[in-house]
């Protein structure tokens, strides 16, 4: 039998997991108050920065949405805890359906901040070679939507060139991604699926109380939903990924300089929430990190 320790009424492990998350936070606060980050651009845009914040008015939380941190899962497991009014369970979904689930960009700006003021909040973030790895597979291999068989016509127009559309079955091949992305001006106004973490859920500008990563998204949601008082009826489902073991034979194919942009790109995800270069990535380097 499993001995679980009890300190001042919480167990050992729950005492852990709220070091854990008060040692994340205190990071990020830190590096929030040295930098020069964006602290004032998520109220300057509310329409642009608050549609991925989803409300739920009956329990009094908010979670930023950053795609390819379980997102999906998120929404799949809370449902009819997110959405105004009950609905059949589908995975197909959106995120983002405006009908049934309520965002923070239908507030007033009053009201949006009291909001804020008042709720529980909290995001999920990852190591971004490996969100930005997921984003692509997601979005440019297999099946996809018309919106990024769009995308997909724009980089390669970019990229490629004229006349050459139907090449690697008229989908950009992962070089080419990264070199449109390498071109883009500003990133935060990028799709959000590979817009960094950051400049997605503003942590400079708001002060969340739970950040989760996605390497333990299975222990930090079940103790988001313990804090959320949701853990009776809910539990995380298991989830594992395999992108972090394609990272090296990926971006293996790809220039290095475009991995070197990539890394200042995303420099201050890396910084801000405490991630290493995976060391598929790093070894791509060489002497450069």
């Amino acid at each position: 039998m499993e001995t679980v320790f009890i300190c001042g009424g919480k167990s050992e492990i729950e005492v852990n997991r709220d070091k854990i998350q008060r040692d994340r936070l205190e990071r990020i606060r830190n590096y929030c108050s040295k930098s020069r980050n964006n602290q004032n651009i998520f109220h300057k845009l509310p329409h642009r920065n608050h549609f991925n914040f989803v409300v739920s008015e009956k329990h009094k939380f908010i979670i930023c949405y950053v795609p390819k941190t379980g997102c999906s899962q998120w929404k799949d497991l809370l449902l009819n805890v997110l959405t105004v009014r009950p609905v059949t369970s589908s995975h197909d979904i959106s995120l983002f359906n405006h009908s049934i689930f309520k965002f923070l960009n239908e507030y007033s700006a009053e009201e949006r901040q009291k909001t804020l003021n008042s709720y529980q909040k909290f995001y999920f973030v990852r190591e971004p070679f490996e969100r930005l790895l997921s984003a692509y597979r997601d979005k440019f291999v297999g099946k996809t939507t018309q919106l990024y068989e769009r995308v997909a016509k724009e980089i390669i127009h970019k990229v490629r060139g004229v006349g050459r559309d139907n090449e690697n079955g008229g989908r950009p091949t992962l070089a080419e991604f990264t070199s449109y992305l390498n071109q883009l001006p500003d990133p935060s106004s990028w799709d959000m699926h590979w817009r960094p973490a950051h400049q997605t859920c503003y942590p400079c500008a708001i002060d969340y109380d739970y950040v989760g990563y996605f390497d333990t998204i299975k222990e930090d949601a079940d103790y988001i939903l313990k804090k959320l008082r949701l853990d009776d009826q809910f539990q995380f489902p298991p989830f594992r990924s395999q992108t972090s073991v394609m990272l090296e034979t990926h971006f293996s194919q790809i220039p290095l300089d475009h991995i070197i942009k990539l890394a200042d790109i995303y420099r201050e995800d890396f910084e801000m929430f405490g991630f290493k270069y995976p060391a598929s990535i790093k070894k791509l380097f060489k002497d450069w990190v």
